[in-house]
């Protein structure tokens, strides 16, 4: 009986061990992750790409992330999906989708670089891909609003949400409202 309870405590002390250290994502400076996120994700080359926002409204598409070629599918309820080339949104698109979130995810991943606040938030399943969220102020053009930037163990951006209001607050625990917020998934990568 002796062995066994001895070889259990030692298995327990070894179990302790793993796993403190969290390694879906990657590590070291947040600030200087968030701002590498974009380039390793642009450097991975073809993106599919699924953008979801308020009221329905959504994205998906394959995308060159370097050379910004592809097609974007931008969807609005009740109408026919509109294709679009990734860039700045046409006029032709209904208002509510005529915003650079669901026809430009290079655009996206570019703001990353004006992230100015980087708190790393924790470890979180992305499409069922290990990523850390960090919470970031982006300062971009005048302009300064929240996003959740979620990085994989590659360095590569798999999602990133902003507020579909970039004058709206961070919306904290005790807020009296949900944000209105728009996604943008990187899915894959490759070919």
């Amino acid at each position: 009986m002796r062995p066994f309870l001895s070889l259990t405590v030692a298995a327990l002390v070894l179990l302790a061990g793993c796993g403190n250290r969290d390694t879906s994502g990657p590590q070291g400076d947040p600030t200087a992750i968030v701002h590498g996120a974009a380039g390793h994700t642009v450097a991975a080359g073809r993106a599919q790409v699924a953008i979801a926002g308020p009221g329905g409204f959504h994205a998906e598409g394959s995308v060159n992330l370097a050379t910004r070629q592809g097609r974007m599918l931008v969807g609005v309820p009740g109408q026919s999906d509109v294709a679009v080339d990734p860039g700045p949104p046409p006029t032709t698109l209904p208002e509510p989708v005529r915003r650079v979130e669901y026809t430009d995810p290079s655009a996206m991943l570019a703001l990353l670089r004006s992230a100015t606040k980087v708190d790393p938030y924790g470890g979180v399943q992305v499409r069922s891909v290990g990523t850390i969220r960090y919470d970031v102020t982006i300062d971009h053009g005048g302009t300064r609003f929240y996003a959740n930037v979620y990085v994989d163990s590659e360095g590569r951006c798999r999602r990133i949400e902003v507020p579909e209001d970039r004058h709206e607050p961070r919306p904290s625990d005790r807020a009296p409202f949900l944000a209105r917020i728009i996604t943008i998934d990187f899915v894959s990568f490759g070919p």
